[in-house]
């Protein structure tokens, strides 16, 4: 298949640990046989790491508009490019990505906006800070991330909890989401049989000793 991927970093650009999930899932697709067009963003030159004649990437500058201006120049980019390409999936990687994007397709559902608002320190936080973030993120719940969810045609959700979360509060049909849990990458991550002393050194030991003489004490009462 041919699939255009739209993602704000991709290796060696690694902007958070998206992108880094992103970066693994776009390497498998290509490992097996599909041909992926990246559009990815860039703060400074750089030097691509990987080629591949299965793999196309366009870099493009991100400025003091962050994400918003990378979506809106990722669209264009995106639309001229389907001109000639025929993609048969078009996929971004975070659905606010496609607020300004006319085409068919699909996008993935992470973190909500709603949830970071839910997530703000009101307590301990700056007012001034707080009324920026608070007054940023209703923004792109209205102008982005509500639009992208509605005009998308289908939208994966990494976990049963992010699933469940779009489906209360973003007014989806729970058909059009589909469960796509992220893998994990088996030879980074290794398996280590020497779990007492680890367990140990991360302080895991005591808390499982303590959660079972908790339940021990409640079964008394």
């Amino acid at each position: 298949m041919k699939i255009a991927f739209i993602t704000l970093g991709f290796e060696p650009v690694v902007y958070s640990g998206l992108d880094v999930s992103g970066s693994r899932l776009i390497n498998k697709l290509i490992e097996n046989g599909h041909h992926v067009t990246v559009i990815s963003g860039v703060k400074e030159p750089i030097i691509e790491s990987i080629e591949n004649p299965l793999l196309e990437i366009h870099r493009i500058p991100i400025g003091i508009s962050d994400w918003i201006g990378f979506s809106y120049r990722a669209a264009r980019l995106l639309e001229s490019l389907n001109k000639y390409h025929n993609f048969d999936v078009v996929h971004f990687w975070d659905i606010h990505f496609a607020y300004a994007y006319s085409g068919k397709f699909i996008g993935s559902l992470h973190q909500s906006f709603r949830q970071r608002i839910k997530s703000l320190n009101w307590k301990m936080s700056n007012p001034l800070s707080l009324f920026y973030k608070l007054s940023y993120y209703f923004l792109a719940i209205g102008l982005a991330e509500k639009p992208a969810i509605h005009k998308s045609s289908g939208l994966l959700a990494g976990s049963a909890t992010t699933r469940d979360e779009f489906i209360r509060n973003y007014n989806i049909q729970p058909s059009k989401i589909v469960l796509a849990r992220h893998g994990i990458d088996t030879k980074f991550f290794k398996k280590n049989d020497n779990t007492i002393s680890l367990r140990s050194t991360l302080g895991i030991a005591f808390y499982q000793i303590k959660c079972l003489l908790d339940l021990l004490l409640l079964a008394k009462v």
